[in-house]
């Protein structure tokens, strides 16, 4: 493998290890599951935002400012 790949997958994997840690964080598990939400938990959408990264990642993003704006409600408890 060339260094370019080797240092890619570095770079997607540091990103889903941050994406699980902000998710376990923002407890997304509490809230509704749709899109753009990669997943359901933490795990999860760290492993999506890892094997999908050019979509889930942007899309990851999108999802934590909606719930810190309030625009996507918690499940109902």
């Amino acid at each position: 493998a060339s260094i370019r790949h080797e240092v890619l997958f570095v770079y997607f994997s540091g990103t889903g290890i941050w994406v699980y840690y902000d998710a376990k964080q923002l407890r997304i598990d509490d809230y509704k599951w749709a899109w753009p939400a990669p997943a359901a938990t933490p795990l999860a959408t760290a492993v999506v935002v890892w094997l999908l990264w050019v979509i889930a990642f942007p899309m990851y993003i999108v999802f934590c400012q909606k719930i810190l704006d309030g625009k996507i409600s918690p499940k109902p408890k």
